[in-house]
């Protein structure tokens, strides 16, 4: 279908941005020539998944992306990760986002906890299956998802070998100017305005420093799954349900694998600062940054991220 856009004061057309295709994509069509790509019923729910790599690999990584975001973001991390058959990676879409079933109301943090805890217990089950150590990796929120995952004193984790955040999120004023203006756009603008394609379109991309670098594949599956009915509205229902809920702050100290932190310097959706807290209050971390990369590094970078999560499994 054309994308239709429209300034929203006067009906105005406006200019499309250069890297998006002039119209939608069949993400259907797209979502079947992926062959990494499946549909999977965890917890009653349709389950957009992506995996990579052979089962009995010797490590499976659970890859949770963040906020806006979906399991897609993994396709060419997946991908370098996967090649040598060390390393299987299983990367859904939380429900709500990306392909997944939409909710009938809005998780909430507790929900999108439980949701994580879901997925923990399921790719554990693959793991014992097949004689793997399983690793936990997550971008943004889905690395706030994890630690509250595993913090929770009433959930029964199962064993994880290590962890892997990639800009994570979860402490108290850690946004960035991005993030920051949106939240305060979601409070004082009409609803019309976030059903505005350009809107929606930029605020999804700008994750990204050197958009350039990333396939476009990622990029138009993103697309697409912002325009799905429903879809948007899920969205920023995760953004109010989960940035600033259930911080982090003080806590981190409990989680005591070794755990490797990927941030890019030119992040503009978190504030890369905040690296160096983490880094204090996670008891067995390292951090590794870039300096040509923003909040997506893992697409933006995927091979540079696969070597160093490569050498962080194998070699340290």
């Amino acid at each position: 279908m054309p994308v239709q856009i429209t300034d929203p004061q006067n009906l105005r057309p406006l200019s499309w941005p250069s890297f998006m295709p002039e119209t939608l994509p069949d993400y259907e069509a797209l979502l079947a020539s992926i062959p990494e790509h499946r549909y999977q019923n965890i917890n009653d729910y349709r389950i957009s998944l992506y995996s990579f790599g052979r089962e009995n690999a010797p490590i499976t990584l659970l890859f949770l992306h963040g906020f806006a975001g979906q399991g897609a973001e993994a396709l060419s991390l997946g991908r370098h990760l996967s090649a040598d058959g060390q390393i299987r990676v299983l990367a859904p879409d939380y429900p709500d986002c990306g392909f997944s079933q939409l909710c009938q109301t809005s998780p909430g943090m507790d929900g999108f906890v439980a949701f994580t805890q879901s997925f923990i217990d399921w790719a554990a089950a693959l793991a014992k299956k097949n004689k793997s150590r399983l690793v936990l990796s997550g971008h943004s929120t889905g690395v706030q998802m994890i630690c509250n995952a595993l913090l929770d004193t009433s959930y029964q984790a199962p064993s994880i070998h290590r962890l892997i955040f990639v800009a994570p999120n979860g402490l108290q004023g850690e946004e960035g100017p991005m993030l920051k203006l949106r939240a305060r756009w979601l409070t004082k603008l009409a609803k019309p305005f976030f059903n505005h394609g350009i809107y929606r379109s930029l605020a999804k991309f700008r994750v990204y420093y050197q958009i350039k670098n990333v396939d476009p594949v990622i990029l138009q599956l993103g697309l697409a799954s912002m325009f799905r009915p429903g879809a948007w509205e899920a969205s920023e229902n995760y953004l109010l349900d989960t940035i600033g809920h259930d911080p982090l702050d003080g806590r981190l100290a409990a989680l005591d694998q070794a755990t490797l932190i990927l941030w890019g310097r030119k992040d503009k959706v978190l504030n890369f600062s905040y690296s160096q807290t983490f880094l204090a209050q996670l008891p067995n971390a390292k951090l590794v940054s870039a300096d040509k990369t923003g909040h997506g590094l893992h697409s933006e970078a995927a091979a540079w991220a696969a070597n160093q999560i490569k050498d962080f499994l194998f070699k340290s």
